[in-house]
This record gives structure tokens, sequence and C-alpha cells, in this order.
């Protein structure tokens, strides 16, 4: 499974340029509209509307209750509305889909409104990354997430200079995701904040999915997976069909239904892992034949025979990957969703649940003396097939043994929130580390039910 963390920081924090070089002027630049609010614009070819009146300082402040109209923004191949009130000037910055300088009814300060394309992220769990990248990069900023109506992060900070507020989003159509800004002055912004909040309800992307699918590949929905078989693939893939239904089935028994997404789960079908690494050139420094990329939503397969537990058991790993993230927004903490990355593999060798446990997977019991979890991030780094053993006990014991309600009110809280991080602290943080040891051994020792592997 592929950690990205460092590079989703990075991705995370491109800031916007406070200023930009203005663009040639055009009849819809640099305007508020205070006549009748515009729908989309006008295509190119057709003859140009006549200009609405530039303004070049902010309209006066609201009326409290009084309603505002809005104004349809169209830049193929996106569309949003913002307030007629905004005077919008629009600018091009380097490498950004977007941008324009703002000024909000009423003030005098200058704020931005920026739309930049990021690397996949998901957007329940976005805000998280983006205000430990501001925490840590950033000191002297102070970052708040918000998870209603929409997750977002608010983030303080001054540079040197006046205090500026930014609120961050992440957004995500057919897995093509951006960031949206919102810059302004602290004073105008609760006002602002509801505003944007408005405009990233009603924002749409005609795009396709991301990343494509090549052309010539025969596509099926089944399920949640949406397969994509190449056309050098001459095989059968009702085997694998078959086990990508049944890893989704057990799934789901455990940890409920999937969100609604317009980002399909897509598995890319090749002959061999060579054709697979010619998209994803990971692909090809796999030792199996399998490859779940969290970061695109993508899992790359090879066809198997019939009952072939071996590929079965390594395909189920890969999937579960995918289908955590799409069920909670984030894999952190890593020895988690890895363990249950494990446990999928070691469940499918034998059809049972625990606390059934394939014989193969239990003898790794006997070598292991538990590290505390305060050790994991350099056992995972200097040992990680150990750091693995003790990821599937420590999250078989989390599931069924005693301290099994935190470990459901974390999960309900991850799907709730895509928080991995604090939900682990709310709910399993407080468990002391040494405690949580023996009641690994206990479980292993006293519950486990040893079952004969099945032949690969």
């Amino acid at each position: 499974m592929v950690r990205r963390t460092l590079a989703l920081l990075l991705a995370a924090a491109l800031g916007l340029a406070q200023d930009g070089k203005d663009t040639e002027e055009s009849d819809d630049e640099g305007i508020s509209i205070d006549e009748v609010p515009s729908g989309p614009e006008e295509e190119e070819k057709k003859p140009e509307p006549q200009p609405a009146r530039e303004r070049t300082t902010a309209f006066p402040a609201r009326e409290p209750g009084k309603k505002i109209e809005t104004v349809v923004i169209s830049r193929k191949p996106y569309s949003f509305t913002v307030p007629a009130d905004w005077v919008l000037r629009e600018e091009k910055i380097d490498k950004t889909e977007l941008a324009w300088k703002l000024l909000l009814p009423g003030s005098s300060g200058r704020g931005a409104l920026q739309l930049d394309r990021i690397e996949r992220s998901d957007p329940r769990s976005f805000p998280y990354y983006q205000a430990e990248w501001f925490r840590k990069e950033k000191p002297g900023s102070q970052a708040e997430v918000r998870t209603k109506p929409y997750p977002r992060v608010v983030v303080r900070r001054t540079d040197g200079g006046p205090e500026w507020i930014d609120v961050y989003f992440c957004l995500s159509v057919r897995n093509n995701t951006f960031k949206l800004r919102l810059c302004c002055d602290p004073a105008d912004f609760a006002q602002a904040e509801a505003d944007v909040l408005a405009t990233v309800q009603s924002f749409t992307a005609e795009v396709e999915i991301w990343p494509p699918i090549p052309k010539g590949y025969e596509t099926s929905q089944e399920g949640t997976w949406l397969v994509a078989r190449a056309p050098t693939v001459t095989s059968s893939i009702a085997p694998l069909v078959k086990a990508l239904k049944e890893i989704e089935k057990r799934f789901r028994r455990e940890h409920g239904p999937l969100p609604k997404s317009d980002g399909p789960l897509v598995v890319l079908v090749h002959p061999s892992k060579a054709q697979g690494a010619k998209l994803e050139p990971e692909v090809g420094e796999r030792t199996i034949d399998f490859y779940g990329d969290q970061w695109t939503r993508r899992l790359f397969a090879i066809p198997f025979p019939k009952e072939n537990v071996e590929q079965e058991s390594m395909l189920a790993g890969e999937a579960t990957d995918l289908l955590f993230l799409a069920k909670y927004g984030d894999s952190r903490p890593d020895w988690i969703s890895w363990g249950e990355h494990v446990l999928a593999s070691a469940e499918t060798r034998t059809g049972k649940p625990l606390p059934s446990l394939d014989s193969g997977y239990l003898a790794w019991y006997s070598t292991i003396q538990f590290h505390r979890l305060d050790d994991f991030a350099v056992l995972q780094k200097n040992d990680s097939e150990t750091w693995t053993h003790e990821c599937l006990f420590y999250v078989a014991a989390l599931r069924e043994g005693k301290y099994k309600k935190q470990y459901r009110a974390f999960l309900a809280d991850l799907a709730e929130t895509a928080d991995g991080l604090g939900a682990f602290e709310r709910h399993l943080g407080s468990i002391d580390q040494g405690d949580l040891i023996k009641a690994t051994n206990q479980y292993v020792t006293t519950r486990i039910e040893e079952v004969k592997r099945k032949d690969g």
C-alpha cells in the first residue's frame, strides 16, 4: 500500500500569490454586476455581450437580512456562482486554473479567489493534512479544521504584515481534485465564509475520469468496481471479478456500505505486470501481481485461474486498501489500515472471519515481542516485516478483543470526520500501551482458532 502523506502535504501546501499579472481586459473581466445577474458566458464565436460596468471599489456593506443575487462564472470546463456584490478582477497565475483579485462588499482590503488543480487527495481528509502543514511549516499561523457543511481549513496568518485569513476547500469531480482558496481581511471573513460555502456547493466541472481509462479498454461495472480490461487480455477474467465481489462483500460485512461518490474504484486488467507498469511504474516494482494505488483509486490486476487462493489472497489485501480509503477518507494511522489489509488476505485464505486465522499467518505470532505504538514509525522504517506481523495481531485484537467497543467507536468517528489521527486519539489514544499489548497477547492465545492453510 502506498503511503504518500509527504507528497500530499507538499501538494496541499501550494499557496496563492497575493498579487499576479493582470490579464488583458475583456468585457466581463474585473467586474461586479450591479444590474441583473448574468447567466453562463457566451461562446467565443457568438456576438460579444455589452460590457458590464467595471468597479475598482467594493460595493457598500450589505444590509442585514437583504437577499443577494448571484452571478454565474463560467470558464470551461468550470462553472460556479458568486454573490453579485463581489468585485472580481481576473488574473493569470502560472500553473493555476483560475484566479481573481477580490473586493468584498463594504471592504477596503483586497482579497483573492483561486482554483488550483492538485494531485489526488480525498476531500474529506484534505483539511487535516493542510492544517498539519501550516502548523509545522508556518508556526505563527493558526489553522482550524471545520467539517460542516463542507470540509475546509481556516488559516489565520500575518507573514510579517497585516493579519489575513485563508479558507481552503478540496473539491473532487470524477477523481479530478481541486483546491479552492478564498483570502480576505479578518473583518470580512464571517460573511465571506458563508458566501464561499455556497460557491463550493455550486461548483461543476465537465471533466473525464482521472486518471483516464486508456482507449480501447472494455469496461463493465461490477459492484463497486469499474473493471477496465485491456484489449491484449485474452484469458477469462471471471475468477478475478468473482473474487473482487467477494472481497467487497466481506469488507461491507465488517465496515458497512461505502459512501456515494462520482469517483469510481477502477480495476485495470492487463495480461502481465509489465503492461500495467506502462501506466504506473510502481506496478512493475511489486513482488506480487496486484497493486492498489490509493492515490488514484486504481487497482492493477492480472487474470488468474479459477480458485487460485494464493492470487485471491494477494488481491484481497490490495483491494481492501482502496475500499478502506473509499469508506473512511483517510488511511491513518497506517498500522491500522495495514492491519486491515493483512486480515483481508488472511480471511481469504480460510473463507472464515475472526477468530479463525490461517495457520501460516498465526505462525508469525511465535516470533513476536510486541513494540509499543510509540515505536511503530521507527519499526516500520527499519523492519517492515515485523511491523506487518504486529499490525495484523493488534488489529485482530482490536476488532474482537477487550477494546472492541473503542475500536468500533474509532471507526465510526473516522467515517464521520475522515480525521484518522484525531479519531484515534479520541477513542484509542487513552489506552495504556502496555495494557494494549497484554490484551493483544491474551486475545491471540485464548480466542484465535487456527485453520489450516488452503492450497494456493
